[in-house]
């Protein structure tokens, strides 16, 4: 049963629904059956939703698109959507690294608690092993916990035999991370990430000294390899934006 769970999240199902047969992709399944909203229940299938998801499909699939920017109306779940898709990618890739932005600081801090609840409440044999507590504040780390070095443990150690054993895992550690920084254009400047996620875009605080352009600029390069060669991560732009007023 657990490698059929497996096998339908990297490769998604064929699902009939009143007489039509849909390709439901990987993300889609996982997200339906496994993923806990913020109110702790379950999602319920939507055919929008259902859209953005083949969308970001495609957009994964191509080797010459970075992202998605979608533009959309209010509860949709752009937000949900976009969380699980950062975890659903960083959760099963060695050594990747995700990052965060949103409209302002206490947004995207709330944004990466929903990730973390999520996290918490997810089946065991698709949850990683994490570093730290379930309340990590600043960073999901997919590591192994750190050994504690004292007197008795090596001591213990010192009384194996074939050093190259590891007593605690038999497995390396995914060695990924998910975390979220201020909304500033010179966030992630520099770094490599294989998902970057800019919530509400369109609502980006006044007071905050950052275009969704100027963020854009920072956050390409950290997607591509060999100066834009290789593209290696993928971006998810979303915001529902309201009718335009004054000002």
């Amino acid at each position: 049963f657990i490698e059929h769970e497996w096998h339908k999240r990297r490769h998604g199902v064929w699902v009939r629904i009143k007489g039509v047969d849909l390709y439901f992709p990987g993300t889609y399944y996982t997200f339906l059956n496994y993923w806990t909203m913020k109110d702790g229940k379950k999602p319920e299938f939507r055919y929008c939703q259902y859209v953005i998801f083949l969308v970001w499909d495609f957009v994964v699939r191509h080797l010459n698109y970075y992202g998605l920017l979608l533009i959309k109306p209010r509860r949709v779940g752009g937000t949900e959507i976009s969380l699980f898709l950062m975890w659903e990618k960083i959760s099963r890739t060695r050594g990747a690294t995700g990052g965060m932005q949103s409209k302002n600081n206490t947004s995207a801090k709330k944004n990466y608690k929903r990730l973390l609840f999520a996290q918490n409440n997810m089946i065991w044999f698709f949850k990683p092993q994490q570093r730290g507590s379930t309340g990590a504040q600043e960073e999901l780390e997919f590591r192994y916990p750190e050994t504690r070095i004292n007197q008795a443990r090596v001591i213990e150690e010192s009384e194996i035999e074939d050093t190259s054993y590891d007593v605690t895992y038999a497995d390396p550690e995914l060695n990924s991370s998910i975390d979220y920084q201020s909304s500033v254009a010179s966030a992630y400047d520099g770094e490599r990430l294989e998902r970057y996620i800019l919530s509400e875009f369109g609502k980006i605080d006044d007071k905050i000294a950052m275009s969704p352009n100027e963020a854009l600029q920072t956050v390409i390069p950290c997607l591509h390899l060999d100066s834009g060669r290789t593209i290696i991560g993928k971006a998810f732009c979303e915001s529902s934006i309201e009718d335009l007023g004054s000002g």
